[in-house]
């Protein structure tokens, strides 16, 4: 029998020491409010669940369970990986291509890490992969794809606005905050692996790579609202046909944050196909 784990992740703030950046450079925002509601989700659909928020949403905590999901899934099995935190672009010195990134505790993510991660997984396996940070359209490495953002008349009732963007201008402060920093980056950038994964990865990011994803003081994030509320209504059959009704429900809060559905791997087309988050 086919078995479900999911690791979900939330992260309101960075360590500005570890970043080596200003205290306040990248401003706290309140998405550890979607951690329960994504557990909630999940474990109602017979999911196993391993959470972390805040300061223990370090990068080496994070990767040990995701290599941890990575050797213990078999095919077949479905592993759900849920980010809701800030998220950014860079361009490395060494060349042109930008860099996506989310925004862990200690230190960015990037998204060649979650390559070499998806690597790890065995044929047959399928990952669903929801990110929910700004720009995280380019968070699935080489993926096939399937302005001020204005809050709706309801909005007040769900506190300040928000935004889990890093701009490029202060990507690339944080990228090359010192020289051990950068050099570590490289590195990782360097040792990333580029083949295509065996198993199947889809991922519904929050926006496109060129938009900011929304989230409110007394709500998180729009991505997991809109999320939540189209699985609860049960109108959909295919993971094209939910991420549709995700993208018409973020509209209602946030009209220029888009949803994008991407997937890379083996077999996407029969994971795509399937009925979304079933064991």
């Amino acid at each position: 029998m086919s078995k479900g784990n999911a690791l979900i992740v939330a992260v309101n703030g960075i360590d500005s020491r570890q970043y080596n950046v200003a205290e306040g450079f990248v401003p706290d925002i309140h998405v550890e409010l979607d951690l329960p509601k994504y557990a909630s989700l999940l474990s109602e659909r017979n999911f196993r669940i391993t959470q972390i928020k805040g300061t223990e949403a370090t990068a080496q905590r994070v990767l040990d369970e995701m290599r941890l999901a990575a050797n213990s899934v078999e095919p077949g099995d479905l592993f759900v990986f849920v980010f809701s935190g800030h998220g950014g672009r860079f361009v490395p010195n060494h060349g042109t291509e930008p860099i996506n990134a989310m925004f862990l505790f200690d230190r960015m993510l990037l998204n060649k890490e979650l390559h070499a991660i998806w690597n790890a997984f065995c044929a047959g396996a399928r990952v669903v992969f929801l990110d929910g940070s700004c720009h995280s359209e380019s968070m699935l490495w080489n993926l096939q794809l399937g302005e001020v953002l204005s809050p709706s008349p309801a909005a007040e009732e769900m506190g300040t606005l928000e935004t889990t963007s890093v701009p490029l201008d202060a990507m690339q402060r944080i990228y090359g905050a010192s020289d051990a920093i950068r050099e570590r980056y490289d590195s990782l950038i360097g040792e990333a692996a580029e083949s295509l994964p065996s198993c199947a990865v889809a991922e519904l990011a929050a926006c496109g790579n060129g938009e900011v994803a929304i989230s409110y003081s007394e709500l998180g994030s729009v991505f997991c609202d809109a999320i939540v509320k189209v699985m609860a209504a049960k109108t959909f059959h295919t993971y094209r046909d939910f991420s549709a009704q995700v993208v018409h429900a973020v509209h209602r809060l946030a009209k220029n944050q888009t949803p994008i559905l991407g997937y890379v791997g083996k077999n996407t087309r029969e994971l795509l196909s399937q009925y979304p988050l079933t064991v």
